[in-house]
């Protein structure tokens, strides 16, 4: 009797494992784990660009790096109010995070559309997003809509937008 019991809860189990992958690889085949296209990237900035705008100026006014709607670091660097500012913009642009690496005025600014863990066409994590900076980024690519083969794993692809705003991709293993 308990054999029976261990073997049919090991088949409804591989069983409830077979339609979960399923459902996962049909999402996948739909696209529902892509990141936002290009054109929407685009069009967010252009409805919003005073917005992406002020978060640029904030986050490089401020002593923080990053900034998400759960946490900033370095923490203790933020008071309650303006930590509200930062997550309010977040939601209106529907980004994840902003963030920056050093502290100058004129440092790239990364805002975060898309985090995806992926098995194809390549394993490991990608990032997809918007970044503004007075610099010439390469290397420039036409789209990130479709992988780009030429962009090597840990290195961050940039499409022009315009001015100082481009599209970023990137992947790690």
């Amino acid at each position: 009797m308990k054999k029976a019991i261990i073997v049919s809860i090991s088949i409804m189990t591989f069983l409830l494992l077979a339609i979960v992958a399923r459902g996962v690889w049909f999402s996948w085949q739909e696209g529902l784990f892509a990141h936002p296209s290009d054109e929407e990237l685009i069009h967010s900035l252009a409805e919003h660009r005073e917005d992406y705008e002020r978060l640029a100026s904030m986050i490089r006014k401020d002593t923080v790096f990053t900034v998400t709607s759960t946490m900033y670091s370095p923490r203790d660097e933020l008071t309650e109010d303006r930590w509200d500012e930062y997550r309010e913009l977040l939601d209106r642009l529907d980004i994840i995070a902003v963030s920056r690496l050093i502290e100058k005025d004129d440092s790239p600014v990364w805002f975060a559309a898309s985090t995806i863990l992926t098995l194809r066409p390549f394993d490991g994590n990608s990032f997809k997003g918007i970044v503004f900076g007075p610099r010439e980024p390469e290397p420039l690519f036409e789209s990130f809509d479709n992988f780009p083969k030429t962009l090597e794993r840990g290195v961050e692809g940039y499409k022009d937008i315009d001015g100082d705003w481009y599209i970023y991709f990137s992947f790690e293993p």
